[in-house]
């Protein structure tokens, strides 16, 4: 499901009504099927330059990477690195938190299952979870709108709905993610054995 401005907008509203206003992360989720657009660029350099703080809280998650081995990961972000509007304005080091990758096995193995496919698929997948999930364990350091450094920081909260609907903000909802990695586990796991 995409996330829409007003959807975003909304989420926001209400962690700060419920006054979550410590913000772990920020991050942009883009696919390795679907890449990254020229709006997603656009919206990277908005926050780079109205909130050049904001870097040391964001990070880069691509998502469908089961296919990929570690080479072809680099690879893949290597290319997305040496775009022109990437490096024109200096956006490899807006990902402050890192570059983290995610997958899980394929829908379609269900319905045309092959074993070396899935094996592949949940090597890269268990290879590349645990720099993710340690990520998400241990970060502390958060991002607090009401106590920035700088009033214009604290407008964050109204100039992100603005960018990108592939813009996806996480907040402390970190169990999400951490569940859906533990439901990806169990797939993996279960599905496995099957074949």
């Amino acid at each position: 499901e995409r996330l829409t401005n007003e959807n975003i907008r909304k989420h926001i509203n209400d962690c700060i009504t419920k006054d979550v206003t410590d913000i772990h992360a920020f991050a942009l989720v883009f696919s390795s099927i679907g890449g990254i657009n020229n709006e997603d660029i656009q919206s990277m350099i908005f926050i780079k330059r109205k909130y050049p703080q904001l870097k040391n809280f964001f990070l880069l998650l691509i998502t469908h990477c089961e296919e990929k081995d570690v080479d072809e990961r680099n690879t893949f972000v290597n290319e997305f690195f040496r775009h022109r509007d990437i490096v024109r304005h200096n956006l490899k080091d807006f990902f402050g938190l890192g570059i983290y990758f995610m997958g899980c096995l394929r829908p379609n193995l269900r319905r045309h299952p092959n074993l070396d496919a899935a094996r592949l698929q949940s090597r890269n997948v268990m290879k590349m979870r645990p720099k993710l999930l340690d990520f998400l364990i241990f970060h502390e350091q958060s991002f607090n709108i009401h106590y920035s450094t700088s009033p214009s920081y604290a407008s964050v909260s109204r100039a992100l709905p603005y960018c990108s609907y592939s813009f996806r903000i996480i907040f402390n909802i970190v169990i999400i993610l951490l569940l859906g990695i533990a439901i990806g586990i169990v797939v993996c796991v279960c599905l496995q054995p099957s074949w």
